[in-house]
């Protein structure tokens, strides 16, 4: 888990919105995560693309040198599971789909999405589409890092 400086973010919102703010040099995790508010906030009512997922991973691995996979869905051969337990002997929690399923497995859940998100007379209760959404995303595991954020960002951007 990140811990992020709470005032670096702000600052960088507001040096995004085009806000006075102070020249205090901002971290590259709370650039990142920042910059993708900002897009969230700007592109709310558009519908949801590969593209701009790839631009939100970009934006949050910002200076982030260990990922092999940046913008880009996974990509690896092992498996990416939820492991918890002693080295020799593993409790796996969670399994997510394969790496050569999660391009099949996002155009599903992009396509599930955007129609979610247009119906403007539908009975789901918005609390209720949010952590659908959130799940839904998280369980597929499409990036190596930085896919909780992006659940995040998705659950607020289905909300009516």
């Amino acid at each position: 888990m990140n811990i992020l400086d709470r005032d670096s973010i702000q600052s960088s919102i507001k040096r995004s919105l085009g806000l006075k703010v102070d020249n205090k040099k901002i971290a590259p995790a709370e650039f990142g995560i920042s910059e993708m508010m900002v897009d969230l906030y700007k592109n709310f009512n558009t519908s949801l693309t590969h593209q701009q997922l790839f631009n939100w991973h970009k934006m949050l691995t910002n200076g982030r040198r260990y990922l092999t996979d940046v913008d880009i869905y996974r990509a690896h051969e092992d498996s990416m599971q939820v492991v918890c337990g002693r080295l020799d002997r593993p409790t796996i929690h969670f399994e997510a789909p394969p790496s050569h399923d999660i391009h099949k497995e996002m155009e599903q859940f992009v396509l599930w999405f955007n129609i979610l998100s247009s119906k403007k007379e539908n009975n789901v209760l918005p609390i209720a589409k949010a952590g659908i959404t959130h799940l839904y995303f998280v369980s597929i595991h499409p990036f190596e890092d930085g896919y909780g954020r992006i659940g995040r960002a998705l659950s607020k951007k289905c909300i009516d």
